[in-house]
């Protein structure tokens, strides 16, 4: 009995005193929109489903470290404002059919330094557009809200061309998309127990 109550404090005490530890964290929110330039217009296309999870290490609410970061955002929930027409040729270029999904999976933090009321964290990452994984490095802002969520936004230019792709054409090739583009993105993770 005094066993059991000796570990029980010890418990009490770690807890106490703001025990520091990875935990799982899910997505609560996202927006994500890639945009580009075309001979005719710039564009901009809404990217539909997003799925994220990662494990972070948190002390309170202060973050101290990111363990490992997924985001799948999925290739035919992307929807253009110019339509049907421009979303098929994009679900072309991507080979969405073959690849339906755009990965980023996280390989290294570089860096997570404080920055007003959030943090600049500077990251490694491979990701995989139309079935070719590549190298990135991004910086991104982060911040934890008094709940515990924690939200990422940053903006990362990709060439199309680095991942195989074809930069889509219409009207028998007298409209063409520019082969970069902008992936701009806003990611809310909650911790999974929530």
């Amino acid at each position: 009995m005094k066993m059991k109550a000796l570990i029980l404090s010890s418990v009490a005490l770690l807890c106490g005193m703001g025990l520091v530890a990875q935990s799982p964290f899910v997505v609560k929110s996202t927006k994500m929109t890639v945009d580009g330039t075309s001979t005719m217009h710039k564009w901009e296309m809404a990217v539909n489903k997003v799925t994220a999870e990662g494990k972070l290490t948190m002390n309170g609410n202060v973050l101290e470290g990111i363990q490992s970061l997924n985001v799948t955002a999925s290739a035919k929930s992307l929807k253009s404002e110019h339509g049907k027409i421009m979303d098929e040729k994009t679900y072309e270029a991507l080979k969405a059919d073959a690849h339906p999904n755009i990965l980023f999976q996280l390989t290294e933090i570089e860096s997570i330094t404080p920055a007003g009321s959030g943090y600049t964290v500077k990251a490694k990452g491979n990701l995989t557009i139309a079935g070719v994984k590549k190298p990135v490095s991004m910086q991104v802002t982060a911040s934890v809200a008094a709940n515990g969520y924690i939200t990422f936004k940053g903006s990362r230019k990709v060439s199309m061309l680095d991942h195989g792709m074809t930069p889509p054409k219409a009207v028998m090739g007298t409209i063409k998309v520019g082969p970069e583009v902008n992936v701009n993105f806003e990611v809310t993770l909650a911790p999974a127990a929530l």
